[in-house]
């Protein structure tokens, strides 16, 4: 019996991949945060920030997927199968050190 390969990635290598949505074709742009649940000890979704006005400084919008909707991980991309829109915007994170 096989068993999968398991590979560990760094989040800060993660943060420099482009995130593409393959059912849309869209360039959504690069992870910036992680939404955990502290109780399991496992992320729950990533975070992607969506530039609408290139004049703005912040974005207005973010985009979220699971790491089940992760269909390969590349060089230098991120291929997912569905991202969902965030109702809010992220909380700011509390400094742990």
């Amino acid at each position: 019996m096989e068993e999968a390969a398991v590979t560990f990635v760094n989040f800060r290598c993660l943060e420099k991949k482009e995130v593409v949505n393959t059912s849309t074709g869209e360039r959504l742009g690069y992870i910036c945060d992680a939404e955990l649940d502290m109780q399991k000890g496992e992320i729950k979704y990533f975070i992607v920030p969506i530039q609408k006005d290139p004049f703005s400084m912040k974005p207005q919008e973010w985009k979220k997927f699971s790491f089940e909707d992760i269909t390969q991980i590349g060089d230098d991309l991120i291929l997912i199968s569905r991202a969902y829109p965030c109702v809010r915007r992220p909380a700011k994170r509390k400094k742990l050190l």
